[in-house]
């Protein structure tokens, strides 16, 4: 017999024994509380006949004592022998007995006793041995025993005294009758045993031989598996999942790390001291069990890649085990990481070009606005100054045609500047020069273009703005020459960690926009140059489109420097009471980075006496310093400046000196500078070509309290007014919340009249006028009079 015969035998023989065991248990138990329950019915009985004897020797003690001299006892015996006759037995071998003792210490049974045999009467000597049970009961005791009756067979009996009549009643079972179902289902039992053991035995001798058939086929095909492992060149190791010991390494695997069989795996691989994640949650033992997992791992100790190809197979002498081959993908890696790195260069590349082509575009457009535009205008202002000289040459027909001709150059050059690089991108940032180009776009090809701006962009650096801004030029002209499109629109989204710019159009689409940006410069659109030059800034570019269905490219970059705290214009104190102009001079400081600018504006207000230059300052910051030290009564301002921009240098001087007065001097004309010196506090904007005849009158004007703006600035802000008049129109006017009088106020004060002027208009007092002022300020949330005049133009209480 071999060695798995007699173990299989054991372990039969251990199920049979412990079956056994536990059946012998349960029956033991199941006799245990048959016998007990036995026990309480014959209790219950004997109690309950007591009772009723009790009971019926006390009805015929009152009822019959006259017929029956003798008294209650008499009574009693003569009716319950008869009763007893009928009702004296329960199940196949139980009765019920009554007896009392004679004078010669005989049991005398008032009943006939069920199973005593007719030729031994109805008196039995008192055997303790065989009649113990009723002894007890006429000594007077009541209980439950096992014992022998009067037939010398083993009962359980329950017995009690029935007191004042001297008898006693016992009820008894036969022992047999209550073991005769437990000793069958032993039998039963034992031979189910038997069974078993027999079935086992003959399980063995039939199932044996084939389960060596079996294990000998199993391990032929190990053998065969083990040989293809031992053939493979890549490295082969099969480990227990619970212990991570090695079971099995092939030729490949020793070539690494040596045999190791019988060791963690973690130690031999990785020369860890514990098992690492992927030895502890090997997803092949989970969910995916019968599925091959691959992951890529780097092995420290070899400085080699490896693709790990892992799966869940048997093994003898386990139920599953973990598979696993390595495949070396150093060479692969290092492939990747040069096609990586290459791809980082040329992502940078174009990026560096971008900004190049932006650089050089900006010093086109600087070289274009500092010195042929400046020169313009200085040239305009000394012909309109001898203009004022020579009457002679302001008849000439040739002087107005080159004071047409400048202008028309000044115009063209101002354009051109827009064209090459928008100064609105570098001095206002990317929110108003997206709004710019959707203008742009909208008056050059006629496609209707929205914009929706960011209220809280976070401050971008100079490399991801232009980036967003090309990028969205490029997509906004790829919307007018392929999409066919009637519609487009942009909306820049941010947070404190990312910005978003988003180009939609309702046009044709095209079917697999994957495909787009590709190499294919028919197809691709630019979209791959603007892909690669956002991966550059860590940032992604999601396309999605379909044909009849519109293209929606969403541009997503995160913003690298800290949030800035925004910038808040400063408190502008309302402008009260002035004195008149010929009784005062006007202190004036010119900000302007242009020597030939300064020296213009110098000729122009030599021949003012009541305007005296206070100083000159070349930039921002100076313009700042200077302002505190010399008190100015008016500062005229260039925008764009270096340092620090005019419209920075504006919030800070009237942070700290409410009173002065800020009038912008400035080439631009867009209505995204106007706003931000409005909205910085200025008082007046100015644009240089008019500077030779409007200049000494802006400065008395603003000077005086009141609001200078060139005539094609107001025509800025009104064209923006009609431009919004349609959402303005759906929501409810601010104004609606002045009185009448508030806004005949606010009309006279958006025509530029003083206090003084809108009190003799009105037929008012001046500090009634100025009450007025104030009260609106206040019902609108307004700091200055310059946004009062906005409010004006937007809500179009003033004619263009």
């Amino acid at each position: 017999m071999t060695l798995e015969h007699r173990k299989f035998i054991s372990l039969i023989a251990t199920v049979v024994l412990v079956a056994m065991v536990v059946a012998v248990v349960s029956i033991l138990h199941l006799y245990r509380t048959a016998l007990a329950m036995e026990r309480k019915r014959l209790t219950q009985t004997v109690e309950s006949q007591v009772l009723l004897i009790g009971s019926v020797a006390r009805f015929d003690a009152i009822y019959s004592q006259e017929d029956n001299p003798g008294g209650a006892a008499g009574a009693t015996i003569s009716q319950l022998r008869d009763a007893y006759q009928q009702f004296q037995w329960f199940d196949e071998t139980g009765e019920i007995l009554i007896a009392r003792a004679t004078e010669d210490h005989s049991i005398e049974y008032l009943n006939e006793p069920r199973h005593l045999d007719a030729q031994s009467g109805s008196r039995i000597p008192t055997d303790p041995g065989h009649n113990l049970p009723m002894s007890r009961a006429l000594a007077g005791e009541s209980g439950n025993m096992v014992a022998r009756d009067y037939r010398d067979k083993l009962v359980l009996a329950s017995y009690a005294p029935v007191p004042d009549l001297g008898i006693g009643l016992v009820a008894k079972i036969d022992m047999a009758e209550i073991n005769a179902p437990y000793i069958r289902s032993a039998i039963i039992v034992g031979i189910g045993a038997v069974a078993i053991a027999l079935a086992g035995l003959l399980l063995v001798s039939v199932a044996f031989p084939l389960i060596r058939q079996a294990e000998t086929a199993n391990e032929r095909e190990r053998q065969n598996l083990l040989a293809i492992f031992d053939s493979i060149d890549e490295p082969i190791y099969v480990s227990d999942p619970l212990t991570h010991e090695l079971l099995y390494v092939n030729e490949a695997f020793k070539q690494y790390w040596g045999d190791g069989i019988g060791q963690p795996c973690y130690e031999v691989i990785n020369g860890r001291s514990e098992p690492c994640e992927d030895c502890t949650t090997p997803k092949i033992f989970g969910t995916n069990v019968g599925q091959t997992c691959t992951r890529e791992w780097y092995n420290a100790a070899t400085g080699q890649w490896f693709r790990c190809l892992d799966k869940a197979i048997h093994w003898p002498g386990h139920r599953l085990v973990r598979y696993e081959m390595a495949i070396n993908i150093t060479a692969e890696k290092q492939a990747q990481q040069a096609v990586a790195e290459q791809q980082e260069k040329v992502r940078a590349l174009s990026s560096q070009l971008s900004l190049s082509e932006e650089r050089e575009r900006k010093r086109l457009a600087t070289q274009l606005h500092d010195q042929i535009g400046h020169a313009l205008v200085a040239a305009k202002m000394n012909l309109v100054q001898l203009k004022s000289a020579e009457a002679a040459l302001s008849q000439s027909r040739q002087f107005a045609e080159i004071v047409e001709l400048i202008e028309r150059t000044i115009e063209d050059v101002r354009s051109l500047t827009f064209e090459i690089s928008p100064p609105v991108l570098h001095e206002l940032g990317l929110d108003p020069a997206l709004e710019w180009l959707v203008e742009q776009t909208r008056n050059r090809y006629g496609l209707q273009a929205s914009y929706e701006g960011s209220k809280q962009l976070p401050r971008l650096d100079n490399e991801l703005a232009v980036l967003l801004f090309q990028a969205t030029r490029e997509l906004l002209f790829n919307v007018y020459k392929h999409a066919q499109a009637q519609q487009a629109w942009v909306r820049l989204t941010s947070t404190a960690d990312s910005v978003a710019v988003e180009v939609r159009d309702d046009g044709i689409g095209f079917a697999d926009p994957l495909a787009q940006v590709g190499h294919d410069p028919k197809t691709g659109y630019g979209l791959l140059s603007i892909l690669e030059r956002m991966r550059f800034l860590d940032g992604e570019m999601v396309v999605r489109s379909a044909p009849g269905r519109g293209t929606n490219v969403i541009l997503t970059a995160p913003v690298k420097q800290p949030r800035a705290e925004a910038e808040q214009p400063a408190d502008i104190v309302a402008v009260g009471e002035e004195p008149d102009l010929p009784e005062r001079v006007v202190r004036v400081l010119i900000a302007d980075d242009h020597a030939l600018m300064r020296r213009g504006i110098h000729s122009i207000l030599a021949g003012y006496p009541r305007i005296e230059i206070a100083g000159e300052a070349v930039d921002g910051q100076e313009a700042q310093d200077l302002a505190v030290e010399l008190l100015p009564d008016v500062v005229v301002m260039d925008i764009d400046m270096p340092n620090v921009d005019g419209v920075a240098a504006t919030r800070a001087i009237l942070a700290e000196l409410p009173t002065a007065r800020i009038l912008a001097l400035s080439m631009h004309a867009n209505r995204h500078f106007v706003h931000q010196m409005l909205s910085a506090g200025a008082s007046g904007y100015l644009l240089k070509d008019s500077a030779a005849e409007d200049l000494p009158r802006a400065i008395e004007q603003v000077d005086a309290g009141q609001i200078f703006l060139s005539p094609s600035i107001t025509g800025v802000l009104v064209d923006e007014f009609v431009l919004h008049h349609d959402a303005a129109a759906q929501a409810e006017p601010e104004v609606s919340i002045l009185s009448n009088r508030e806004l005949e106020v606010l009309r006279l004060i958006a025509n530029g009249d003083s206090t003084k002027q809108i009190a003799f208009t009105l037929g008012i007092s001046q500090k009634t006028a100025q009450a007025h002022r104030q009260n609106m300020m206040k019902k609108l949330g307004i700091n200055s009079t310059a946004e009062l005049v906005q409010l004006a133009i937007r809500e179009g209480l003033i004619e263009r």
